[in-house]
């Protein structure tokens, strides 16, 4: 138990400095310019941290497994770069070829039939996941733009569902490099711990609320500023606790880290639009953070119940 409680803690304390770190760092030389490169970037400390915690910082034992080595000469490059671009920015415009050329990686990583990603993956339950998702993101977004906008706009939400689950399902595929990178560290290493050391329903939680603080720096410092990125930041957190509940179930149903990054993938591509309908006027400022409030109930609502499920009833 001592051993998880030490894992956990220096995960933690890896994944939040060089997030912290990364995004300050970013924010005050280029403002929120490059906000979704960091985004791409930031993706891969998870499984970094993870790796180098579960192989005791030891580059023999790191050097024997091909995802793992190939997980730390990419964060190697690209921390190298981000670095660089700090004080030249021509190395933070060669993310925009770095990034898409990721994809063969992705294939790669697929490839290579690791057993901790592809865990008891089944193609009959993803689109069970996927179907689940769906309602609950057409749910949360129809409800979202009434609260906005006082309208619903289906057409919307049906564009956004077939697009997740075509064109969006074969980028989520292509790009699942980085969903691996954070599913790795978050369900596979972290909330396995957390589980062993609180129990099922309070190890998941508190997976979500690292999680969740993981994105305060992106969405405080990058994305948002000022009253609203408050806002901002206490809506991803609570987020990330209720959606922790539903990926962390799936997770622990199947035990595959790539069952839960496409489920993870296929929601982010789905809230790509927007938090509300793009058929419609940019919110201010003002109602956008009114909406966070909103948001985060309506998180709460959709994705704890979750919790409720036997799994998490089990010692």
């Amino acid at each position: 138990m001592k051993k998880e409680l030490r894992d956990v803690l220096l995960f933690t304390f890896i994944v939040l400095l060089i997030t912290t770190f990364s995004a300050i760092s970013n924010s005050m030389v280029y403002g929120n310019k490059y906000g979704g490169n960091m985004t791409f970037i930031m993706s891969i400390y998870p499984i970094v941290s993870a790796i180098l915690v579960e192989k005791g910082f030891n580059i023999k034992t790191v050097a024997k497994d091909k995802l793992s080595v190939t997980y730390l000469i990419y964060f190697s490059i690209i921390f190298i770069l981000s670095l660089l671009s700090l004080k030249y920015e021509v190395f933070m415009d060669a993310f925009r070829f770095i990034i898409p050329s990721t994809a063969l990686l992705s294939l790669y990583i697929l490839a290579i039939n690791n057993k901790v990603l592809v865990g008891n993956f089944s193609f009959k339950e993803l689109f069970k996941w996927i179907i689940v998702i769906l309602v609950i993101l057409n749910v949360l977004m129809g409800a979202s733009n009434y609260y906005m906008i006082k309208d619903i706009y289906v057409k919307d939400l049906m564009t956004r569902s077939v697009f997740s689950i075509t064109t969006g399902l074969i980028s989520n595929i292509c790009f699942i490099f980085f969903t691996i990178g954070e599913e790795y560290g978050w369900r596979y290493f972290l909330q396995a711990k957390l589980q062993k050391i609180s129990g099922k329903r309070v190890g998941v939680l508190l997976t979500g609320l690292i999680w969740g603080l993981f994105h305060v720096p992106l969405y405080g410092f990058l994305f948002y500023s000022g009253l609203e990125g408050v806002y901002a930041c206490v809506n991803i957190v609570i987020f990330c606790i209720a959606m922790g509940v539903f990926l962390g179930l799936i997770y622990m149903r199947g035990n595959s880290v790539i069952m839960v990054s496409l489920i993870h993938s296929l929601n982010n591509m789905y809230r790509a639009g927007g938090i509300v309908s793009t058929q419609t006027a940019t919110p201010d400022a003002a109602a956008i953070s009114q909406f966070f409030i909103f948001s985060a109930v309506m998180s709460l609502v959709l994705f704890m119940p979750f919790l409720l499920a036997n799994e998490y009833a089990k010692k």
